[in-house]
């Protein structure tokens, strides 16, 4: 183990030889005299240093007379002296050895942190449910009327995008106007008079699930579909058009109705809760305004044909 010299106190010397006498318990011990004496100290050997001091003075706490002061210098290990130095005893280096600095150490980020700050997708579609049910409880017909917004508007989106040409803001706008407007309000009392007058103390029998299909295909759904023409020609610019378009646009309109929404009421009074059916309705709607929006703007005949 190396060691390192601490001199007890400092004072000028010089070394008659550059080998000290070493004596056990790793303590090194110079005995000096005073320069320009020539006189070496009592009980002084040959490779001593001799040191200038005063007559009189106190080394460790002990006087020393005579003038000539024994000079110690304990060797104190590499381990101590790094402890006391507050460095690390591998940054020491040995004598002879050029020092070594200590290399800094990285935090290390404790085990589970990062994974911590990674939110996983599926807590957040489970916190955005949570939220959009809370609020859905509090103002049902204020969310219903936002989910058929974007039912709409996703729905006009797409079908202008598989016709083809220059994209129409206006077009879209009338639709989604529609869903606030009409759809969702309108549908949730609808709905709403369904579950409450058909069968409401079973409404999971199949008789009740017939019933409320019927009524929803043969009585709402061609009455809709005359509200939705009148308020597209009206939003158009053109509330004279409401008629002729219904004249023209209805049967095929309820054709394709019969193609997909049967099928679809089906599972929605079966499986849906009654609070969910909107959302439910809005994204077979996507589908269906695809379908509805192109019928009113082009025509019903082409857009049939290519869908059906």
């Amino acid at each position: 183990m190396g060691t390192i010299l601490k001199p007890v106190r400092e004072a000028p010397f010089r070394c008659l030889s550059k080998r000290p006498r070493r004596h056990a318990g790793s303590v090194v011990r110079f005995e000096s005299v005073g320069i320009g004496t020539g006189r070496r100290a009592p009980g002084a050997r040959g490779g001593s240093c001799l040191a200038n001091a005063s007559s009189r003075s106190k080394i460790g706490g002990g006087a020393q007379r005579g003038g000539r002061v024994p000079l110690t210098v304990a060797a104190v290990p590499l381990s101590s002296a790094s402890a006391v130095a507050g460095v690390p005893a591998a940054s020491v280096a040995a004598p002879g050895e050029p020092a070594r600095l200590p290399v800094p150490q990285e935090p290390q980020t404790p085990a589970g942190a990062a994974e911590a700050e990674v939110v996983p997708l599926g807590n957040v579609f489970a916190e955005f449910w949570a939220g959009y049910n809370e609020l859905l409880a509090e103002k049902p017909i204020m969310v219903k009327s936002m989910t058929s917004f974007f039912g709409f508007m996703i729905g006009d989106i797409c079908a202008q995008a598989i016709m083809g040409g220059a994209y129409d803001p206006y077009r879209t706008a009338r639709l989604t106007a529609f869903g606030v407007l009409m759809d969702g309000p309108v549908g949730h009392c609808w709905y709403a008079t369904l579950d409450k007058n058909v069968m409401p103390e079973d409404p999971k029998t199949t008789k009740a699930i017939i019933i409320k299909t019927a009524l929803d295909q043969l009585i709402w759904a061609p009455m809709f579909s005359c509200v939705f023409f009148t308020f597209v020609r009206t939003m158009e610019g053109h509330p004279e058009l409401a008629l002729s378009t219904i004249q023209s646009e209805l049967v095929p309109t309820i054709v394709a109705n019969y193609a997909l929404w049967p099928l679809a009421h089906l599972i929605n009074f079966r499986f849906v809760p009654p609070e969910q059916r909107i959302l439910y309705i809005n994204f077979v709607q996507i589908l269906w305004t695809s379908y509805l929006s192109n019928l009113a703007n082009n025509g019903h005949a082409n857009l049939f044909h290519n869908m059906f």
